[in-house]
């Protein structure tokens, strides 16, 4: 018969685990940033930012300024401002692929 340990009680850190949220952040951005995104690497972070909600660690609003503020430091740029340059250029490829080379290649970066 195998005897049972006792659960340890929890005990989280909260300012480790949100500085554990923002280096991932980043780690994510980056490779998304150099093409190769690691989705199971962002769902595992999907994860324990919401589990940091759950527990009370970060708010909904902590949690948005975090990736807002991460997002800036890797692309030099707002979530939507990234997303509404590329659907700005999107629509280029769908009008005409003259229009869409005529932007500048900096401009046309996702």
């Amino acid at each position: 018969m195998k005897t049972r340990v006792p659960a340890m009680p929890l005990q989280i850190n909260p300012q480790r685990l949100i500085d554990h949220c923002q280096q991932q952040l980043l780690a994510v951005y980056q490779q998304v940033r150099t093409g190769k995104p690691n989705l199971k690497q962002q769902y595992r972070l999907e994860g324990v930012i919401h589990a940091a909600r759950l527990l009370n660690i970060l708010s909904e609003e902590q949690a948005r300024q975090m990736m807002e503020s991460a997002h800036y430091q890797v692309f030099g740029e707002s979530i939507e401002q990234r997303q509404a340059r590329k659907a700005r250029v999107n629509q280029l490829k769908d009008k005409s692929w003259d229009a869409f080379y005529d932007e500048p290649a900096i401009n046309r970066r996702f």
